[in-house]
């Protein structure tokens, strides 16, 4: 019974929308246009000038230079490390004598 019900539904629904559809496309296909028998209706009418803005081009595609054909130069080596002198010995006082 259930599916009877959902299938009713369904063919309800679809044939209220194409009735609609229907009415509408009939509606918007009532407007004829005027026939063209003679040059004398034509020239009734103005036509207009349609100016449509062209988009600029975009620019053209970058050649990327091929890096991962080349490896890069050897870094040179670095400086050998200089080590500051070494601090002179500390030179402690004399021990105060004994009393």
């Amino acid at each position: 019974m259930g599916g009877r019900a959902c299938l009713l539904s369904f063919i309800l629904i679809h044939e209220l929308l194409l009735s609609s559809h229907i009415c509408t496309s009939g509606k918007a296909s009532a407007w004829e246009a005027p026939s063209w028998s003679s040059p004398d209706e034509i020239s009734h009418y103005k036509l207009k000038e349609v100016s449509r803005r062209t988009r600029p081009s975009p620019p053209p595609p970058r050649v990327n230079a091929p890096t991962h054909f080349k490896s890069p130069p050897p870094s040179p080596p670095p400086p050998p490390r200089r080590y500051p002198p070494p601090p002179p010995p500390r030179r402690y006082p004399p021990p105060p004598p004994p009393c």
